[in-house]
């Protein structure tokens, strides 16, 4: 159970279980297709993704055979005012242009290309596709030339042979350079580059299917073969996703030194390999790695960015392995030593899924060269700097040679997009590094009993949504960047929902797409000067984008490297969208909340960079007054929310409270850590809630959906055991306290108790918990002998040597647990009913229950929409995640109900001596208080409480509340005898 629970602490998506065995009829056929139709389009702009990826991954090697062959026989390459047509043509102008007329690139040499903000529509049939990206590159070679470059490409590609490949790949160049003077824009007159694309299609990455491709009918037959393939396509795409956010996390944390965080990221057995260092194995190597570098935290004007880009990811076949490939553009800095260097490092990651979270298993670094920032590729190349002896690696790096004459390449896990063949490297390369290769016989899945063809097809749909949403989000972040750079407000603003909200910075929140295009416009004007002779362009990448369980909205991390254009030589600042969110309104996503901390650094101009900074003159105690420039917005258009109205979460980014870089700001998160659910020190889980939740930290009185930490689990006997023919998945504590049996609801499994299983075993008591038929890894039984639940249970609490225990059941497990008791009332100490509509069969109270719609609203509705309270899933959406992925995992495949074993009406209620706790939440939407007080009337021998703002999940809403209530209950119907 331990390594399961902690899937309790990171965002996750449920797997869905595997095959069933149920006949698929037409309909459910006819759905099967359409899916396998969208999830072609998905899978899609998935592929476009990794050829623009592989693309850039191939420069960086020198490999222009290799890039040309992603394009199609036809295809174009545009560089500027060059061009080339077809793929040997392609090589040549590639080979010319970026490789000095020869193959490969030379020891230390540099070719990186930084692609990023792609805005990617499908076209309706699915078989073509416009893309655009923002493209910021540098080059070296030592000894010769270093430069800069950038600018925008407009793309067409093409699906041939079920391949997606280049129809046409646009460069326009916007700045150019060489290193020793930086870059300056290549016009005089700035030009926009044509859109291809509106608000509504970068809010819809892909169309509705059109008519004539829309299936009316189908043939049954192989539709189960498909619905499995289905189920592990679409899953291999949700579960990217989640290993994306892991490793971009990863970047983030080592930005800021935040080395609990980093560790906890990895397995207990997990390896950091840095190259021409060694290998730490361990979470205390690593740790040691880390340290390396430093104590936790960033200290007055030090710089440690890790900008992650170019990244594939390939999840295995079996769903619980993955590995990664992608370029780290490190810049760091010291003001106070006045030192600054850059670095391009190649990445490769391994990731394990266990207990349904991603952990890093191995992370391996290969700097490909790092150099003086103030001297530049061409001139300076840095050693990898070797650690004191109490830092030292488990396992030294072996010194790799190639004899100058050509740069090592990285290996590559994946063949090539379009030809499906085995990478070919230049001649004379040498392959380093391990390809990251796939344990299958390690890492097998947990075998998942089947469930019925609905419920599969409904989890399928689901997390095709959830994987849309991916794309969505990051359709409409390339939007954003494009619409600002360019000064297209009409556009801009179209990108919100009706109440979106854009801070504008220094002056707070303007509500609704009107009030953002008259603010924009205020300030900036309504469109680009002409000439045009500076652009601030806003480099978006590195997203961070958990979507909500049902793929209808999402929050998400923006990292911002902002590149100066002008006639002058450019500059850099970075800066953070730590609380973007966007939503899904009428089929097109836009943004909900979109708002910049900036600058968490500057450089004071191209020559100096960010360490020669001046010294800050001393403050003199009072708050700088606005410039004139914001001042006249306030006047004329006061925000809709000030920025005085969030003092905490602005603290640092406003005058009065402004923060500059040499000094640190602070740096906020959406997020808790992914694997351990450490919740970071600037935690802001939505920027419109979080500033009562840090008034409330600050009081220390924390509002009732303050994420509770989950604490480490008790180590418990798991396994299945026989009980009536079926074998049921169990836990058991052990030990010689009084048992106490947990009854899971109907939504969730025995592993739902992470909050109570340790708070009772430290309370002395044995506790056990088990899968009811059909849930999680039980199995379901034949229908012909389907047993009862209330025989189940007597006969598993007989199997484990328990006469006599303290039943809790939660919602459908409350059933359960009275019709157990009503069977044995000498064997209950105590029964908690919590939350449990116990289902009493008088008409009268199954008429009221039917009134209330819950069965309908389920069929709609999430699990976490219907059984947590609208204040926890407002205020902590990444625990509202959680519990929909373990309902998710939980999900029954029973194709019939169980039924109870006991006769449950009033009458026997009545009966019932045995002593009872009612536990509900003030926001139960299934059982309310109202229907509890009716329960009570009906038992002789009752306590009822009421949990404030809690709604049917109090056990885990709010449960520290729920286990005091539960634990002074049961002490206080101890066993006498």
């Amino acid at each position: 159970m331990k390594d399961l629970i902690r899937f309790l602490m990171f965002v996750a998506l449920a797997t869905a279980a595997i095959a069933g065995q149920a006949q698929i009829t037409a309909d459910e056929a006819l759905r099967i297709e359409r899916m396998a139709l969208e999830a072609d389009r998905t899978e899609s702009i998935r592929a476009i993704k990794h050829l623009h990826d592989a693309y850039a991954q191939f420069a960086q090697a020198g490999m222009w055979r290799e890039m040309a062959a992603l394009f199609a026989a036809d295809g174009e390459l545009l560089l500027g005012d060059r061009s080339a047509s077809g793929p040997d043509s392609i090589t040549d102008l590639l080979r010319e242009q970026f490789g000095g007329g020869r193959d490969g690139l030379p020891a230390g040499g540099v070719q990186l290309r930084m692609n990023e903000r792609p805005v990617i529509n499908l076209a309706a049939d699915g078989q073509s596709a416009e893309g655009r990206w923002l493209e910021f590159s540098t080059y070296g070679i030592p000894g010769g030339a270093a430069g800069w470059a950038g600018g925008i490409q407009t793309n067409r590609y093409i699906l041939e042979g079920g391949r997606w490949k280049f129809a046409r790949l646009h460069y326009h160049a916007k700045v150019a350079g060489d290193y020793a003077a930086g870059w300056t824009a290549v016009e005089s007159d700035i030009s926009v580059v044509p859109y291809h694309f509106t608000p509504v299609e970068a809010g819809t990455p892909i169309p509705e299917l059109p008519a004539h491709i829309v299936p009316i009918s189908v043939d049954a037959a192989g539709a189960a073969d498909k619905l499995e393939n289905l189920e592990r396509r679409v899953g291999a795409l949700v579960e990217r996703d989640l290993v994306m956010n892991l490793y971009y996390s990863y970047g983030y944390y080592l930005d800021r030194k935040m080395w609990d965080d980093v560790t906890d990221l990895f397995t207990d057995d997990g390896e950091l390999m840095l190259g021409g260092i060694g290998r730490y194995q361990g979470k205390r190597g690593i740790r040691r790695a880390l340290e390396n570098d430093g104590p936790a935290g960033l200290r007055r004007g030090e710089m440690n960015d890790h900008l992650l880009f170019n990244t594939i990811v390939e999840v295995s076949p079996s769903g619980v392995q993955a590995r990664s490939r992608g370029l780290e553009f490190y810049m760091a800095g010291d003001t106070a030593k006045q030192t600054a260097e850059l670095a391009a490092i190649v990445n490769e990651g391994r990731y394990e899924k266990s207990g349904g979270i991603w952990r890093i298993r191995e992370i391996r670094s290969y700097p490909a060269v790092r150099s003086d920032y103030y001297q530049g590729w061409a001139k300076s190349s840095l050693p990898e700097a070797q650690p004191a002896p109490a830092y030292a690696p488990d396992q030294r790096a072996v010194e790799v040679s190639t004899g100058g004459n050509i740069a090592p390449v990285v290996t590559f896990f994946y063949r090539h997009p379009v030809t499906d063949a085995p990478l070919t490297l230049s001649d004379g390369a040498l392959p380093i590094g391990s390809g990251m290769p796939f344990d299958e016989a390690a890492m097998r899945p947990a075998d998942a009993p089947a469930i019925d063809t609905q419920s599969r097809i409904a989890e399928i749909e689901r997390k095709l949504r959830v994987a849309r949403a991916y794309d969505g989000v990051e359709n409409i972040s390339g939007a954003f960047g494009d619409w600002l750079d360019d000064f297209q407000w009409d556009k801009f603003s179209e990108l919100f929902a009706l109440d979106g909200r854009r801070r504008k910075y220094m002056l707070g929140f303007y509500t609704g797409p009107a009030r953002i295009y008259a603010a924009e416009t205020l300030m900036y004007g309504s469109g680009p000067r002409s000439p045009r002779t500076s652009v601030a362009v806003h480099h978006r990448l590195q997203r961070v984008i958990d979507v909500a369980p049902d793929g209808m909205s999402a929050k998400f991390r923006t990292r911002l490297l902002n590149i100066g254009m002008s006639q002058r030589p450019g500059s850099f600042m970075a800066g953070m969208y730590p609380n973007d969110a966007a939503r899904l309104e009428d089929g097109v996503w836009r943004f909900m909340n979109t708002s910049i901390d900036e600058p968490y650094w500057t450089s004071h101009g191209y020559e100096d960079g960010w360490a020669r900074v001046p010294v800050p003159e001393p403050q003199s105690g009072e708050a700088p007054a606005l410039s004139p420039f914001f001042t006249r917005v306030l006047d004329q258009l006061p925000p809709d929310v000030p920025l005085s109205a969030m003092p905490l979460r602005q603290y640092g980014f406003v005058p009065g409270a402004l923060i500059s870089w040499p000094d640190i700001k602070p740096m906020w998160f959406h997020y808790r850590n992914p694997v351990s659910g450490r919740e970071p020190p600037y935690y802001c889980p939505d920027e419109f809630t979080c500033e009562a939740l840090l008034e409330a930290k600050q009081a220390g009185v924390p509002p009732v959906w303050q994420p509770i930490p989950m604490p480490e689990q008790v180590d418990a006997t798991e396994g299945f055991i026989d009980v009536n023919g079926v074998k049921l998945w169990y836990w058991d504590t052990g030990g010689d306290g009084e048992p106490v049996v947990l009854l899971h609801p109907g939504s969730q499994s025995s592993e739902i108790w992470g909050y109570q299983q340790p708070y009772l075993a430290a309370a002395g008591y044995r506790v056990i918990a088990y899968s009811r038929r059909g849930v999680y890894r039980s199995e379901p039984g034949t229908q012909e002998d389907r047993g009862t639940a209330a025989a189940d249970l007597a006969a598993l609490l007989d199997r484990l040597g328990v006469e006599r225990a303290h039943i809790i059941g939660a919602a459908a497990g409350g059933g359960t647990a009275l019709a157990f008791t009503l069977n044995h009332p000498e064997r209950a100490l105590s029964l908690t009913l919590a939350g449990s509509i116990v289902g009493p069969t008088e008409p009268e109270w199954r008429e009221m229950f039917g009134h209330m719609e819950m069965n309908a609203a389920r069929r709609h509705l999430s699990s976490a929409f219907v059984e947590l309270s609208a204040s926890y899933r407002a205020g902590n959406h990444h625990g509202a995640q959680m519990f929909e992925a373990l309902s998710g995992e939980a999900t029954s495949n029973i194709a019939y109900a169980q039924p109870s074993g006991a006769s449950i009406n009033w009458e026997t209620m009545q009966a019932l001596t045995t002593p009872v706790l009612l536990l509900t939440g003030s926001a139960d939407l299934y059982c309310p208080p109202s229907m509890q007080r009716l329960f009570a009337a009906h038992l002789r021998n009752h306590e009822l409480a009421v949990v404030n703002e809690a709604a049917h999940a109090v056990y885990w809403e709010q449960p520290d509340e729920f286990n005091r209530i539960v634990g002074d209950f049961i002490r206080r119907h101890a066993a006498t005898e």
